[in-house]
């Protein structure tokens, strides 16, 4: 739903297609609530903001319950919470690169401030202190059945 100009819209379409007594899921990002171990939080911030947290709609995991709520579905939602200790896979699955070469494109950065957080963030992997949060939340819709 992050991606979507119009998220709300098309939970109401995937509601309208989902058969009576069908169920829905939808599992998104809370941008926000993600955040990692930095001496450069200034850094982290335009890194984010140029990357990952620049999508069409950073809040919209916390939107899904009155999205779906609005199609008509019962809503049930399971809120996960997870620490990422592995700077590699963060930085891959977050594309810190892309919002790091982003926000030097901007001038939010220069080159040696994301070289200097990249090292950071390596030392702190390769010490076994790297830590990241990552808030996501499901939800689950199901269609009422004919006649409820």
């Amino acid at each position: 739903m992050q991606h979507l100009e119009h998220p709300g819209v098309a939970i109401k379409e995937m509601a309208r297609v989902l058969r009576p007594g069908g169920r829905m899921y939808v599992f998104d990002l809370v941008h926000g609530a993600t955040d990692l171990a930095t001496e450069r939080p200034d850094v982290w911030n335009a890194i984010w903001k140029h990357g990952f947290g620049s999508v069409r709609q950073p809040q919209a995991a916390l939107f899904l319950k009155e999205w779906m709520s609005a199609a008509g579905l019962s809503v049930e939602l399971v809120v996960s919470a997870r620490m990422i200790e592995n700077f590699a896979i963060a930085r891959t699955l977050y594309r810190f690169d892309d919002g790091a070469a982003s926000a030097v494109r901007a001038g939010a950065l220069t080159p040696a401030q994301a070289d200097a957080f990249f090292a950071e963030q390596q030392r702190r992997s390769d010490d076994g202190f790297f830590q990241q949060t990552a808030v996501s939340v499901q939800a689950i819709g199901t269609k009422p059945n004919v006649g409820e």
